[in-house]
C-alpha cells in the first residue's frame, strides 16, 4: 500500500480553490492513523472543472470533470436521500455503510441508485492519475414520497435502506448528463432554470426505467445493514440521526441528543425505540462496529485503533463485541475481505 493511502478524510471537510479555468479540490483536515487527532496543512485532491448547485428543498448536483492527483481515503457522512451516480469516464470505488460500488467507464458508462433510508457513513477512494467524469445527484426522499402515490414499485424500494438499482445508461440519460456536465454551475436565472429543467428530465427518464422494471425482483439490499425502518418516522429524529453520525467517534450524551431533537431524554428514548428498533446506546454501539468493519476490511485500520475508535479500551472487549455482532471476529473478517 502506498504511504498516500495512509491519509483519510474526516468529515465533509474539503473545500473548493477557485482559478481561472480549472478549480481544485483541497483536504482542510487529514490525519494519519497513528495519530488520529493530528491535523496537517491542505492537501490537493482532486483538480478540473467541478459542478456544484443546490435546489432549495429539492436536489442537489454535484459532479464535473475532474483529474484525481494523489490515492486518497475520504469518509464522511451523507444525509438520508435518494442518491443517483452517474459515471462517464474513469474509475469510481465508493459506498454507503457496508456497501460498495466499483464502477468503471473504460468499457462502458456505469450508473446506480441508492436509497439511504437513513444517515450512513460515505466512503470513497480516490486514485492518482484517475480522470473521471460523473454526476452525483442526492434527492431527498420525502421529495419523491411526496409525488408517487404510494406506487408500489417506488414505495417498496424508498422503505429499504440501501436498497439499489443499476440503472442502464440508454441514449436519453447520456445527452442529459453530459449536456449538465457541459453547462456546468449555473451563474444566473436563466441557467438556473435551464439546469433544472434539464435535471428534472433525467429524473424522468431514471424513473421511468426503475418502474418498467420489475422492480421487486431487482431489489437489492444489504442485509447485514438493513434497518426495518418505522413509514411513520419522525422527522424529528434526521436531525438527530444527522448528529450522531458526525459525532459518532467522540463522546455523545443523552442530553445533547434531546438539545438537538427538541425533546426530553425521556422521550427521546421511547420514540428512538419505537421508530428503530434499539435503545439510543445500542444504535450508538452498533454504528461504531459497523464503521469499524468498514474501516478494517478496507486495511485502513489495525484493530487496536478500531478497537479504540469505536470507544472499547481494551481490543479483547473489542473483539468480543464484534464476534456478537458479526458473527466473526475481527481478524476473520480482515481475512475475508
Amino acid at each position: 500500500m502506498e504511504e498516500a493511502n495512509k491519509y483519510t478524510l474526516k468529515g465533509c471537510a474539503t473545500r473548493c480553490l477557485e482559478q481561472q479555468d480549472q478549480q481544485t479540490v483541497i483536504s482542510e483536515h487529514y490525519s494519519r492513523h497513528t495519530s488520529s487527532s493530528k491535523k496537517a496543512p491542505p492537501l490537493a485532491l482532486s483538480e478540473g472543472k467541478l459542478i456544484s448547485y443546490q435546489v432549495n428543498d429539492g436536489f442537489t448536483l454535484q459532479g464535473g470533470e475532474t483529474h484525481e492527483l494523489i490515492n486518497f481515503e475520504v469518509l464522511s457522512t451523507v444525509k438520508k436521500s435518494l442518491v443517483i451516480v452517474i459515471l462517464l469516464e474513469g474509475k469510481l470505488e465508493f459506498g454507503y455503510d457496508s456497501l460498495n460500488f466499483e464502477l468503471d467507464a473504460d468499457t462502458s458508462c456505469n450508473a446506480v441508485l441508492v436509497n439511504l433510508n437513513k444517515p450512513a457513513s460515505f466512503h470513497r477512494q480516490l486514485y492518482a492519475d484517475n480522470h473521471v467524469t460523473k454526476l452525483n445527484i442526492s434527492l431527498p426522499i420525502e421529495w419523491v414520497e411526496s409525488r408517487c402515490d404510494q406506487d408500489e414499485s417506488f414505495h417498496d424500494f424508498l422503505t429499504q435502506h440501501l436498497a439499489y438499482f443499476k440503472l442502464r445508461l440508454n441514449e436519453q440519460i447520456l445527452s442529459l448528463s453530459k449536456e449538465l456536465i457541459r453547462l456546468g454551475s449555473p451563474a444566473d436565472f436563466m441557467q438556473r432554470v435551464h439546469v433544472e429543467s434539464l435535471t428534472l428530465n433525467l429524473f424522468m427518464a431514471i424513473f421511468e426505467q426503475v418502474k418498467i422494471a420489475n422492480i421487486n425482483n431487482i431489489i437489492k439490499v444489504d442485509s447485514d445493514v438493513l434497518l426495518k425502518v418505522d413509514n411513520h418516522f419522525d422527522q424529528r429524529l434526521d436531525a438527530l440521526m444527522v448528529y450522531i453520525e458526525s459525532h459518532i467517534n467522540h463522546s455523545i450524551s443523552i442530553q445533547d441528543l434531546s438539545d438537538v431533537s427538541a425533546m426530553s431524554a425521556s422521550s427521546l428514548q421511547r420514540k428512538f425505540k419505537a421508530t428503530l428498533g434499539c435503545s439510543v446506546n445500542s444504535y450508538v454501539r452498533r454504528r461504531r462496529l459497523e464503521i469499524a468493519k468498514q474501516q478494517l476490511g478496507r486495511g485502513i485500520i489495525s484493530i487496536t485503533e478500531a478497537a479504540y475508535n469505536a470507544g472499547y479500551r481494551h481490543p479483547s472487549n473489542f473483539t468480543t463485541a464484534f464476534k456478537k455482532h458479526f458473527g466473526q471476529s475481527p481478524i476473520n473478517s480482515i481475512k475475508k475481505n
